[in-house]
């Protein structure tokens, strides 16, 4: 039988050298903190799921989010990245790409429990296949609009020896067509309700999800923060509240103002024009500075 130490990391095979942990007495890290009984239990679980899951992506990417999020290395390591490049011989970008690629499936499935299927039963035979499918997918669809790409790249992808492959190419392909699909009937519009016709300003607006996401992620580490400082090891950390304050709202903002926001009024989404930096789109501040008949408004 194969051993689960010759599973594959993405498209490369698992180094012989990860068939055992490194002792961490002989990488010399330097521990932060202990982990309490509970902690060292979910580390233990985690890691044996990393051992498990190498065949199948998302269980190591929900794995690596747990143990960076909760930051279980923190008995042994000082920060993630060493503790992902000493214990798994991986660099933290590939841990990376399988906590996105497993955060993708995690939206897909709950999404698909959620709102049904119509064709549930090729849903439950055709999972993501891997990390490659599942980050062609989160590049090319917005939060909120992935499981009906995959939904369609499974209804519309070729059977070979009897299953359904779908490829990452497939994937991009679907999501292209959804977004044709949407401009031709009209559907895609931007945030003043003007219709998205140009192919160059509907890319733009597909990552308007991830814009949102980030600002919410933002708004979610002011949260942490704010709780760090008020448990007992926040005593140092309340001496900087203004700051932390300040500079997450000055990064909300840049975020909110970098989205793309409007069809650009000069151009209409020609993009041959200087008042859009030929975009074909503005951002909600520079949009708001326009002149209100140039945009349509009386």
């Amino acid at each position: 039988m194969e051993s689960p130490c010759r599973a594959r990391f993405g498209d490369s095979e698992r180094p012989e050298s990860m068939s055992k942990p490194p002792n961490i007495n002989d990488l010399s890290p330097a521990p932060t903190s202990q982990l309490t009984p509970y902690e060292f239990h979910e580390l233990q679980t985690f890691e044996e799921a990393i051992e498990r899951g190498l065949k199948h992506f998302a269980a190591v990417g929900y794995a690596l989010r747990e143990i960076r999020d909760k930051r279980l290395y923190r008995a042994a390591y000082t920060n993630f990245e060493d503790y992902i490049e000493a214990r798994w011989q991986m660099h933290v970008s590939q841990a990376k790409q399988f906590i996105v690629a497993a955060e993708v499936e995690e939206e897909v499935t709950l999404k698909t429990a959620t709102n049904g299927s119509q064709n549930p039963a090729a849903e439950s035979e055709t999972p993501i296949p891997n990390e490659r499918v599942a980050r062609a997918l989160a590049s090319a669809a917005p939060k909120g609009e992935r499981a009906g790409v995959w939904q369609e790249a499974v209804k519309t992808a070729p059977v070979v020896h009897g299953k359904k492959k779908v490829t990452a190419a497939h994937v991009k392909e679907t999501a292209s067509k959804a977004r044709t699909q949407e401009r031709q009937s009209g559907k895609m519009l931007d945030k003043v309700g003007r219709a998205i016709t140009h192919d160059h300003v509907a890319v733009a607006f597909n990552a308007s999800g991830d814009f949102s996401s980030l600002m919410h992620e933002l708004s979610a580490l002011k949260g942490r923060f704010k709780s760090l400082m008020e448990g007992p090891a926040g005593h140092y950390a309340t001496r900087h509240r203004q700051e932390w304050d300040a500079g997450i709202s000055n990064l909300h903002s840049i975020v909110r103002f970098s989205a793309p926001y409007a069809v650009c009024p000069y151009c209409g989404g020609e993009r041959n024009c200087d008042s859009c930096k030929r975009s074909g789109w503005m951002p909600e501040e520079i949009y708001k500075a326009v002149p209100r008949d140039i945009r349509g408004e009386q």
